[in-house]
């Protein structure tokens, strides 16, 4: 097996540099569930000059990222690596960034999140039969319960909240009871993170498979209301022309970018708030300039489609509605459209978007018409025309060229 190559590769090349590692965290878990983890996580009790040589030499990564907190992460073969000094973390404040020492094995245990995310086992001995445990990990496992390792960790790292809600859904775990109540108890804790730590936790959350479910337990449990992130939770499920999205997740892990993710999210989601508070969640997240616009598009465009008359608007007046957005956002407003709306919405981007006179603007300008705003009026109700099914010929052009200008 690829991983028991690996492990076997570690082992040869950290006697040389005489470093003690384990494997641990999700791991460890994932192992235990009869999981084949890509992502591994390994915790060495070493001074940090080893452990970079010790990389470099067993995998000569290209990608390595180093950390204030002595951690070094890369991808070889088709693992993701992540090798953290062994540590005791203390928070000064609540949901600040944690002062950290160099620790042993016990130290590193306390800081941890949950129990069946404390589990270890070590390199020299290693086998599913030699786990480390100081908490109840394996227990809880069998449980099949996300249990905190002591009641302040939402208070020192709200972010564990995040991590508990979308542990339970991937894991199809229950999140146990006094740790449930430590997230209703320090929830607001969440006010207290910085912007970039909420937009992370934000992302994973999308890199999930269970995205939707994830989102409406943050819901249930009024996660984002502590950051005033009202969601709009749709009833209908999206039906985009000949591509059926039985469920949301379908529709957001059809792509693997974060950026379509997140549009997809907002589309979906926030696509009600007003153009002042993106502005002010754009600049709380650091979100880039041309993140936070396409969000504004999508509210306005939102709004405006949410008020269209499917009955008797034009065909025209909803493009100019939807001209200025991407089609996952129209897949997303789609689960608030009945399905003869839906249609409306599929035939613009099937048809109507590619719909253009067929005289060209040069030909315009030979007829004696002059640059200027009268053309910009000219050529944009000619296209309405277009659009509208009122003109399909190069000649009937011609006459509403004329008639618009009063020409003879």
């Amino acid at each position: 097996m690829e991983f028991d190559k690996l492990i076997r590769q570690i082992n040869k090349h950290k006697n040389e540099f005489d470093i003690e590692i384990y494997l641990v965290g999700g791991s460890v878990r994932d192992l235990c569930l009869e999981l084949n983890p890509t992502d591994l996580d390994f915790v060495f009790i070493d001074n940090k000059n080893n452990i970079e040589k010790f990389i470099e030499v067993t995998f000569c990564p290209s990608d390595l990222e180093k950390s204030l907190f002595n951690t070094y992460k890369f991808n070889y073969n088709n693992y993701s690596l992540d090798f953290a000094m062994c540590r005791n973390e203390i928070y000064e404040q609540p949901a600040s960034l944690p002062v950290v020492k160099k620790g042993n094995l016990i130290d590193d245990y306390k800081r941890r999140d949950f129990t069946v995310n404390s589990m270890y086992i070590n390199l020299d001995t290693f086998s599913i039969n030699n786990i480390i445990d100081h908490s109840s990990g394996l227990e809880d496992l069998k449980k099949k319960e996300i249990k905190n390792l002591h009641e302040k960790s939402f208070e020192d790292d709200p972010t564990r909240i995040f991590r508990a809600i979308r542990y339970s859904e991937r894991l199809k775990f229950e999140i146990e009871s006094q740790t449930l109540n430590q997230i209703h108890k320090y929830s607001s804790n969440i006010k207290n993170l910085t912007g970039t730590r909420v937009k992370n936790e934000i992302y994973k959350i999308l890199n999930e498979n269970n995205v939707h479910e994830i989102l409406i337990t943050c819901n249930e449990l009024e996660i984002f209301n502590q950051l005033d992130l009202n969601l709009n939770f749709p009833i209908q499920k999206p039906n985009w022309g000949e591509r059926k999205y039985t469920n949301f997740n379908h529709l957001i892990n059809e792509q693997e970018s974060t950026h379509f993710k997140f549009i997809v999210f907002v589309s979906t989601f926030l696509n009600h708030i007003e153009t002042s508070q993106i502005i002010k969640l754009s600049n709380y997240f650091g979100l880039e300039k041309k993140l936070q616009k396409s969000w504004e598009n999508i509210a306005i465009s939102y709004n405006q489609l949410m008020k269209f008359d499917f009955n008797n608007g034009t065909n025209s007046e909803l493009s100019k509605i939807i001209k200025n957005i991407d089609i996952e956002s129209c897949i997303a407003f789609t689960q608030y459209l009945t399905n003869s709306q839906t249609e409306r919405v599929y035939e613009y981007w099937d048809k109507n978007r590619n719909l253009k006179p067929q005289i060209s603007v040069k030909e315009i300008l030979q007829l004696g018409i002059k640059e200027g705003p009268e053309l910009g009026k000219l050529i944009m109700a000619l296209q309405d025309a277009v659009i509208d099914g009122k003109l399909t010929s190069k000649i009937e052009e011609l006459d509403f060229i004329r008639n618009f200008t009063n020409q003879d």
